[in-house]
């Protein structure tokens, strides 16, 4: 409490979803990674890894009642294919969850990308 006696009223007008975008492009600012002129000198893979879609929805449509522990930029495609299954499977198992659906477009966008990019290109791990 400061002196008035009175406390503060806790005033947070962020979503997840809005504090999860600006932590990304703190990050990128804080490496210098935000303004053009770095992005254009850095080499083609790092590029390429900040234009990667993220392989998760920005905005959810229902609430998040569960965790997901998504595969993160530089795991495998097949991971990813893993991951999009078993999202899949959860569409079909949980119908009513609207959320699902939505990730299971974030991933294939993901996939769709990676799978227009040159395999001399890719910074991924390899598919094992």
């Amino acid at each position: 409490m400061s002196g008035s006696g009175r406390a503060r009223p806790r005033f947070d007008p962020m979503d997840d979803a809005t504090r999860a975008r600006l932590d990304d492009l703190r990050v990128r600012q804080g490496l210098g990674l935000f303004h053009p002129l770095v992005q254009a000198a850095l080499p083609r893979k790092w590029r390429l890894y900040f234009e990667q879609p993220s392989g998760m929805p920005e905005v959810y449509p229902g609430p998040l009642n569960y965790l997901i522990d998504a595969p993160g930029g530089l795991a495998s495609t097949a991971k990813w294919r893993g991951f999009r299954d078993f999202l899949a499977g959860r569409v079909v198992t949980d119908p009513e969850d609207a959320n699902f659906p939505v990730m299971v477009a974030a991933v294939e966008a993901l996939l769709v990308w990676r799978a227009g990019i040159a395999e001399e290109d890719a910074f991924w791990r390899v598919d094992s």
